[in-house]
């Protein structure tokens, strides 16, 4: 599970619920909900269409989950699969392509154990890496649709409440706990787009950011696979793919393993 996600979302309700503590039953109306939270979701499914929608699970567990993108060891198995390259010629990798952990990665290495042009080779790689963006995209516009929405139906729902208030003028009395009752379903939609479905959408926008970036790391490694390039040249261009903070640590994994660092400006 991805702790920032689920320790963002505890943080978040978990203030909210302590400030309103004393007074909690007076923030509870399931009538309030079912007009913030049901409203919001018909009108994101009329946006989005119901194939979509019926993804919607699988789009919460992606922004839950964590799915770790190591590209320190991309580059240490591009390099190692160059090395074999350079000494046994590029079907040699066909013997190694089982072991490789990534299938992305494999994929690429059989296009080139293949004879497949360089030029195709990243064709292919690069629409392989635009689907995956497009799938991660409607992910996100499903929470930014619904982080739309729901602050829409919740002032709706406050129109409905302030509706019936109006028509209780007669009794003074009953006006303070209509008005609350009323402004309860704009606080729904508050909650639910700013606490629940904008950030839900920005995790998947990042998560869908960083394994572009690991995607792409691979294709520049296969491409200089195929091409016969220096595999200490070719580490050095990879290593541009990663942080300062995650460069010295590479460097300091490949020094305790008795292996000469590769000199890499930060």
């Amino acid at each position: 599970m991805d702790v920032g996600v689920l320790g963002g979302l505890l943080i978040t309700f978990g203030l909210v619920v302590f400030s309103i503590i004393g007074s909690l039953n007076s923030f509870i109306d399931v009538p309030s909900l079912m007009v913030t939270v049901g409203g919001s979701l018909g009108a994101t499914m009329v946006a989005m269409g119901f194939e979509e929608m019926k993804a919607l699970p699988k789009y919460l567990s992606a922004a839950i989950k964590t799915k770790k993108f190591d590209k320190a060891v991309a580059i240490k198995t591009l390099v190692e699969l160059s090395n074999k390259a350079r000494r046994e010629g590029l079907l040699a990798l066909e013997d190694t392509l089982e072991t490789v952990p990534d299938p992305f990665m494999r994929r690429g290495i059989q296009l080139v154990i293949d004879g497949v042009e360089p030029e195709s080779v990243r064709e292919i790689l690069n629409l392989d890496v635009e689907s995956m963006e497009n799938r991660h995209g409607k992910g996100k516009a499903i929470f930014d649709t619904w982080a739309g929405f729901a602050p829409s139906f919740g002032m709706l729902g406050t129109i409905m409440g302030l509706v019936q208030m109006l028509q209780k003028l007669d009794d003074p009395s009953s006006i303070g706990p209509s008005m609350a009752l009323a402004l309860l379903t704009t606080f729904y939609g508050a909650v639910l787009a700013y606490g629940v479905f904008q950030p839900m959408g920005n995790a998947l926008a990042r998560k869908s950011s960083m394994e572009t970036d690991y995607r792409l790391l691979i294709i520049e490694g296969i491409l200089g696979i195929q091409s016969g390039e220096n595999p200490r040249l070719l580490e050095e261009r990879l290593l541009s793919f990663l942080s300062p903070a995650e460069r010295s640590h590479y460097e300091k994994a490949k020094v305790q393993k008795g292996e000469e660092m590769v000199g890499v400006a930060t």
